[in-house]
């Protein structure tokens, strides 16, 4: 028997089960397979990234990322650390066959040199826009993914909640094999990946939550909702139109360099993962840019793209480097060059200890500043205050002597601080300090507060916020300094919590600034007495991949307990509570009490205003919020009509869909191992 018979009669997954143990499998499908931590003696892994699937009658296996390994079910057991004779002789026990008869295959012709475009065309033809009935399924499938659900903080931390460049909602429900064993979980972001023609080729979903929840729970990160349809890239609004070419590994990176380059002539692609195909169309003649994570499985990515592209025609194929991060990570930091950068907080919150500590880092000698564990250049800094009650600067001194104390290799003269006359700045005035800091060469300007420093504008009318703010921009992106900019959050109302309205004033403020940072001190009691600030990155032209992240202030003290010096140290915050009982949380709740307690009849807008009002215990403008938001959550489950009478007053009516069969599910489309060209010899990138 041949061995490609052989192959044919195994099933991979039941060697694995045998050879590893029936942990090794679960979550794989005997018949389809699926992704698992890698079973292999030596490549131990926590998050699943070993695909196991069927390509061309043989079952096959693929290690994304680690050491990007790939085989067959007898290169799995050779990997288990049997000679060829003991893993043919355990094959053939498999297969149920002698291994007497089984005769050796000719020995094939040398293989040629690998062929980038065919074989990434053998790839792209499986691919295929979606039909309009998978579309009309799709939709049903999703309902709106509001700011207050997980899947809308999970956009919002990135910068892309709202943004109409990439279209996301929420599963209505849980998603689940028809054995029953679940794939995606109901509220997991789901998002369309567009193709290069503007359609919709694919539906992804991703789970939300840890890995270890990810894990205990027997989830991949990501799955396809509507099967059939590989893996393809998402493509930027308006592809093809571009002057060059960016490619991005992962889609939601795509998408975050998407919404920071949009209208600047570039035309970008998000890779499905290291192993993803990026498309052809639009390649020829232009520059393209690579940017992939800084790890092993990356680098691959680079090397097998950068062949690609060129192949296909590029004019020039160029690689972005990074410091160290995913590429939504690359702009988190305050105070980039050549932008402007708001900081919010409440008053007392610490933004003079942060800014205050940045800018004496600036003064170290160069090579030597870090802040937040981040390098920071050396530069010339003007600290403009208009912020203190008593228009002196007895705060910012009091901080930049503390941060002296604690790094004593900085110089005070590289900071000039200016202080408020107590009339503010007139555009006159901003004129001529923007023209001081470009004669000082100022590399960071900070002014605290945008309040305090223009208090003649109407914060909240966008014609009046616009000249500052176009200034400002203009004078970081002609001088390449950064200018971070201080300004509050509104009062926290009822069943809203810090910061979710953002800085205060005109959203034109936000507009035109490149991130927005906004910072609220954890209670006390949450960190076991320790002074612990939440930074969130609200805003990022490029976005923000993980969690918001938590900054200790550690106050030093001398032997007379006077104060001594300060330590900003980064660290984990608390985990947020799931269950989280606001009076909008229980508004809400009431809403959908009342609707679902009276399936199939109509129920009017008043009497849902009326148990908000009740169940909450809220007052009435935030009553109709919980009714909107119970409304969103519902989508079309819930029908809106319209009652006979003076007005034609609104009403609900609960109708729950009922649930569809479910098809099969791709789980993260497997790479072929002719997309993964052996190791070349020349140095990565080099092509």
């Amino acid at each position: 028997m041949r061995l490609s018979d052989l192959q044919s009669r195994v099933n991979l997954p039941d060697i694995i089960a045998a050879e590893c143990g029936p942990d090794a499998v679960r979550g794989l499908s005997r018949d389809r397979g699926g992704a698992i931590c890698d079973p292999r003696p030596g490549h131990e892994e926590r998050h699943p990234s070993f695909s196991v699937y069927r390509y061309g009658g043989h079952w096959r296996w693929k290690r994304h990322g680690g050491d990007e390994a790939s085989g067959d079910a007898l290169g799995f057991l050779l990997a288990l650390g049997m000679s060829m004779g003991q893993a043919l002789e355990e094959l053939a026990r498999y297969a149920g066959v002698s291994l007497d008869p089984w005769q050796p295959q000719r020995v094939p012709p040398a293989p040629r040199g690998p062929d980038p475009l065919g074989e990434a065309r053998a790839v792209l033809d499986r691919l295929s826009p979606l039909s309009l009935a998978e579309m009309d399924r799709a939709t049903r499938l999703l309902a709106f993914a509001g700011r207050q659900t997980a899947a809308g903080h999970d956009l919002r931390r990135r910068g892309l909640y709202g943004w109409q460049g990439l279209q996301v909602g929420i599963l209505r429900r849980d998603f689940s094999t028809r054995e029953g064993r679940m794939l995606a979980h109901a509220g997991a972001l789901a998002f369309f990946l567009n193709g290069p023609d503007g359609q919709p080729w694919g539906l992804k979903v991703r789970n939300l939550g840890t890995a270890e929840d990810l894990q205990r729970a027997g989830l991949s990160r990501y799955v396809y909702r509507i099967g059939r349809h590989g893996a393809p890239a998402w493509c930027s609004p308006g592809y093809g139109q571009g002057e060059r070419v960016l490619i991005v590994e992962g889609e939601l990176n795509g998408a975050a360099a998407g919404l920071a380059l949009e209208g600047r002539g570039t035309d970008v692609q998000g890779l499905a993962g290291a192993g993803g195909v990026p498309f052809l169309e639009g390649l020829k003649g232009k520059v393209v840019y690579l940017y992939a994570d800084p790890d092993a499985a990356g680098a691959a990515c680079l090397d097998r793209v950068g062949r690609l592209t060129q192949a296909a025609g590029a004019r020039e194929v160029r690689v972005m480097t990074g410091a160290g991060a995913d590429f939504c990570d690359l702009l988190p930091t305050l105070g980039r060059a050549r932008y402007v950068t708001f900081l919010g907080a409440r008053e007392g919150m610490g933004k003079t200890t942060l800014v205050t500590a940045l800018a004496w880092q600036m003064t170290r000698p160069d090579g030597r500043g870090r802040f937040l564990g981040q390098p920071v250049a050396a530069g010339p800094v003007l600290y403009l205050n208009t912020d203190a009650a008593d228009g002196e600067s007895r705060p910012v001194r009091y901080w930049l002597e503390q941060h002296r104390q604690t790094f004593p290799d900085g110089d005070m003269s590289g900071i000039t601080v200016l202080e408020s006359t107590g009339a503010g700045l007139t555009p006159d005035d901003l004129g001529e300090l923007l023209n001081m800091a470009r004669v000082r060469g100022a590399r960071l300007v900070i002014v605290d507060s945008f309040m305090g420093t223009f208090p003649q504008l109407d914060g909240n009318k966008l014609e009046q916020v616009m000249r500052p703010m176009m200034a400002l921009r203009d004078f970081a992106a002609q001088t390449g300094a950064a200018v971070i900019v201080t300004d509050h959050l509104p009062k926290r109302s009822a069943a809203e919590q810090e910061g979710d309205r953002g800085i205060m004033g005109s959203t034109g403020k936000s507009a035109q600034a490149r991130a927005v940072h906004l910072l609220t001190r954890v209670p006390p009691r949450e960190v076991e007495g320790r002074e612990v600030l939440r930074w969130e990155v609200r805003k990022n032209s490029f976005a923000q991949s993980g969690h918001a992240f938590g900054i200790e202030v550690e106050r030093l003290e001398d032997e007379g307990g006077r104060a001594a010096g300060v330590h900003l140290n980064p660290c984990e915050l608390p985990a947020e509570e799931e269950g989280r009982d606001t009076r909008g949380d229980r508004a809400r709740a009431a809403v959908i009490a009342a609707l679902t307690a009276k399936t199939g009849q109509t129920v009017p807008h008043a009497e849902l205003i009326a148990a908000a009002i009740a169940g909450g215990n809220v007052k009435e403008r935030s009553a109709q919020q919980a009714v909107r938001e119970a409304l969103g959550a519902l989508g079309e489950q819930v029908k809106e009509v319209r009652l006979s009478g003076r007005g034609a007053p609104r009403a609900y009516r609960y109708a729950p869909q009922v649930p569809e069969q479910e098809e099969g599910v791709l789980v993260i489309e497997e790479t072929p191992e002719l997309l993964t060209p052996p190791p070349a010899e020349e140095e990565v990138l080099t092509w």
